[in-house]
Order: structure tokens, then C-alpha cells, then sequence
């Protein structure tokens, strides 16, 4: 097959060839913008997802913080209606740990009390600060942890863990677990906790 040029030569036909090469080179620079703007669409697309994943994720960290602010609150609101109208003693805080130790399935608890500072301010209120620690053993290490949430949340004045340490210190074998069956107390870990407690004691003014 052969092409007549001499055809197109003509000048009658030569607009036809200059519209229909016109018309081809639109198409391409609309498709290539079509294209372009389809690019820069998704992209657009992408951002805004984006930053309204962001935005969300603000929201929900503001929301948990107004959540978590208000609790605080009302555990600081009731923490000032406490009264502690008996003065701190280490009878008082013997009974209050094994009491604790009792809630928790300790099975050793030893006390070693530190020198505690007495301080009495102008509104005449006695404020006392005395620091322990606390050696514990247990069977379970979640035993551990559930004495040390305790001691924070039920023992009087206000509690600061300073320190603790939980180590295994044997392996359970078949003599241990059959003295468990038969309700002997033993101990496969030994934890440290170093606390300090402060412990205001309110006087009422006459």
C-alpha cells in the first residue's frame, strides 16, 4: 500500500492536514493536563486524609485527657475530705500494711522503718513525713504488684513509691507445689519497696 502525497500536496487539502494534526495535538496536551490534575487530585486526596486522621487523633487525645482530668479531680476531691484525726503512728501503719498484706496473698512481710520528721506549720496542723521499706515475698509476682497499688491507694497520708525491686529467687518443683496444696505458705519471689508517706494530722481550731 502506497501513499498518494501528491494528494495532500494539494491546497485544497492541506487545511485538512493542519486541522486534523491541530485536533491530535489538543488531544494530547488534554489528556496530559487530565492526567496532571488527576495527580495533584489523589495527592490532594491523601493530604486531607491525612490531616483529618491527625485532627481525629487530636480530638481523642484531648477527649482522654478531659476523661482522665476528671477523674483525677474527683479522687483529688475526695482525697481533701479525708480526715485523718488520729495521729500517724507505727501501730497505725503495722496495722494498715498487714491488713494490706492480707488483700493481696503476701505471704512474708518485713518492716523496716526509717526516722520520720515532724513538722508543725502555722494553720497548727502536725505534719509528719516517715520513710519505710519493705521487704516481701511472695508466690506470685502479681501478688507484688496488686500490695504495691495498694499501698499507694489505702494506706494514710499521701504515699510515694520510691523504689522497688522484684527478683525469683527459686523455681517451683514437686515438694514446693505439694506443700501449696496443703496450705504452707512459701515464697518463690522477694521484692524490696522503698516508700515515704506524709501524713497530715488535721486539729480542729477551738
Amino acid at each position: 500500500m502506497t501513499i498518494n502525497w501528491q494528494l495532500w500536496k494539494k491546497p485544497e487539502n492541506g487545511g485538512v492536514l493542519i486541522s486534523l494534526t491541530c485536533f491530535i495535538v489538543l488531544c494530547l496536551f488534554l489528556f496530559i493536563r487530565t492526567l496532571v490534575h488527576f495527580e495533584i487530585t489523589q495527592t490532594e486526596m491523601a493530604n486531607t486524609s491525612t490531616k483529618t486522621k491527625i485532627f481525629s487523633n487530636q480530638i481523642k487525645s484531648v477527649e482522654d485527657y478531659e476523661k482522665l482530668q476528671q477523674q483525677e479531680s474527683q479522687k483529688f476531691s475526695t482525697f481533701k475530705k479525708k480526715k485523718w484525726d488520729k495521729p500517724l503512728t507505727q501501730e497505725l501503719l503495722n496495722q494498715s500494711l498487714y491488713a494490706i498484706q492480707k488483700q493481696t496473698n503476701v505471704e512474708f512481710l518485713f518492716i523496716q522503718p526509717k526516722t520520720g520528721v515532724n513538722k508543725t506549720s502555722a494553720d497548727q496542723s502536725n505534719t509528719q513525713k516517715t520513710t519505710l521499706t519493705l521487704i516481701v515475698k511472695v508466690l506470685r509476682d502479681q501478688s507484688f504488684f496488686n500490695f504495691l497499688q495498694k499501698l499507694e491507694s489505702e494506706l494514710p497520708g499521701v504515699v510515694a513509691i520510691k523504689h522497688f525491686e522484684l527478683k525469683r529467687v527459686r523455681e517451683l518443683n514437686s515438694q514446693l507445689a505439694q506443700k501449696v496444696s496443703q496450705g504452707e505458705k512459701i515464697s518463690l519471689f522477694e521484692g524490696t519497696i522503698e516508700l515515704e508517706i506524709e501524713y497530715a494530722q488535721f486539729v480542729e481550731k477551738k
